[in-house]
């Protein structure tokens, strides 16, 4: 058992000189052509992402800005304020439902309706 396992851990160390051994393919000119075009393209392709990239991310940034600028100085909302954005929970549906009953429940005659709770 031994053997077999020694001889299966020299086959897969010397396996991978046979393989580089037995591949005696000469490069030729037009090759390395084709290969420096590729790489050149790719290249290009990547640069142009990146730039595509970059604009998009600065856009984004922009609409952000102007977003806080309202918020900042017509809502007097601060985005960076710790005392006004306490960590929380409760998610924007659950926020918009408690809104939405307490805008119904502000009737003066709904405190009259039996079965209507407020959260």
């Amino acid at each position: 058992m031994r053997k077999l396992v020694l001889v299966a851990s020299l086959s897969f160390l010397v396996l991978p000189f046979a393989a580089c051994s037995s591949t005696n393919k000469s490069v030729s000119v037009d090759d390395i052509a084709t290969l420096d075009s590729d790489f050149e393209s790719e290249v290009r392709s990547r640069e142009r992402e990146r730039r595509t990239a970059g604009r998009a991310n600065a856009f984004g940034r922009s609409l952000t800005r102007i977003t806080n600028f309202v918020d900042k100085y017509f809502w007097n909302y601060d985005v960076n304020d710790p005392y006004v954005n306490q960590p929380t929970r409760v998610g924007t549906l659950r926020h918009t439902g408690r809104f939405v009953i307490d805008t119904v429940t502000a009737v003066p005659f709904v405190d009259q309706i039996p079965g209507v709770n407020t959260l």
